[in-house]
């Protein structure tokens, strides 16, 4: 019983750290990202893949979370330069031909994945320590003089060029760190399983953590915590053979309703003129 909560909360732990990253993009640049899928899948082959060939483990997590920046730099650099559904689809694309890549590559295990040659540390004060850091990191980040600027950016991007600000690079600056959330939610997955598949990079694990933030809401920097324990325990409610019975095999269609509710709520409340984010600059 004991591991089972304890699987659960590192479970929660994993998915607030890459609800968090887009959470970050919604409430600050106010961008809908289904492609950080692409960063979380990429960071989980990274770790699997260099843990072999580095010393450290700490060296192939650092190098693993440079990769998706890396990543983050140069593919930032193209979808930023559109706005709402163009770059929505923009960075699903990026996440899908990444997916493809994985899929059809061999020495990454093609469409059966890849284990882990060397055991990596799978311990709940590991993913705590992690998840404190990265939500921490974000609160910092909001509440600096650099997120004052990402709101004035967001209100009116012409206003604050006029200010001698380069709207592409702040916004390039906070997708570069939102990739860096969704990696560290990456490696949390690595150790958790030792293992990575091209599933990893599918744009449903993007709508999984899209759908925590809608739960969590977005005017608080702690709300994609709340969101993900939310999903998770409806995945274990929705997954329950003996409450449900054979209806439980499609619990995926019972959380898309969901997904198709929470969306619909939040359309509602932004067409009415929602309040921006508590804890946000004005």
């Amino acid at each position: 019983m004991m591991a089972f909560s304890l699987d659960l909360l590192a479970q929660c732990l994993e998915m607030s750290l890459l609800a968090l990253s887009i959470w970050l993009l919604i409430a600050q640049l106010g961008l809908v990202s289904l492609g950080h899928a692409a960063f979380y899948g990429l960071a989980t082959y990274s770790l699997i893949l260099l843990s072999p060939w580095v010393p450290s483990f700490w060296l192939a997590f650092a190098l693993a979370l440079l990769l998706c920046a890396l990543f983050a730099l140069i593919t930032g650099l193209l979808v930023l330069r559109s706005r709402g559904l163009f770059f929505l689809m923009a960075t699903l694309a990026f996440a899908q031909m990444l997916f493809v890549v994985a899929q059809d590559t061999g020495w990454v295990g093609s469409s059966d994945g890849i284990y882990a040659s060397t055991s990596l540390p799978n311990t709940p004060w590991l993913f705590l320590a992690l998840a404190v850091i990265g939500f921490l990191s974000t609160w910092r980040l909001v509440h600096s003089p650099f997120g004052r600027v990402l709101c004035a950016v967001h209100q009116h991007e012409d206003r604050a060029t006029s200010l001698g600000y380069s709207v592409l690079r702040v916004q390039l600056t906070a997708y570069v760190f939102s990739a860096l959330l969704a990696g560290l939610a990456g490696l949390v997955h690595a150790c958790r399983f030792g293992f990575a598949s091209p599933s990893l990079l599918s744009w449903q694990v993007s709508g999984m953590a899209l759908l925590a933030v809608l739960l969590g809401g977005r005017r608080h920097w702690w709300s994609p915590l709340l969101g993900a324990f939310l999903l998770v325990a409806l995945q274990e409610l929705l997954t329950r053979e003996d409450l449900w019975g054979s209806w439980a095999q499609h619990w995926m269609g019972a959380l898309g309703l969901v997904m198709v509710g929470m969306a619909l709520l939040y359309a509602r409340r932004s067409s009415a003129g929602g309040r921006p984010p508590r804890g946000s600059p004005q």
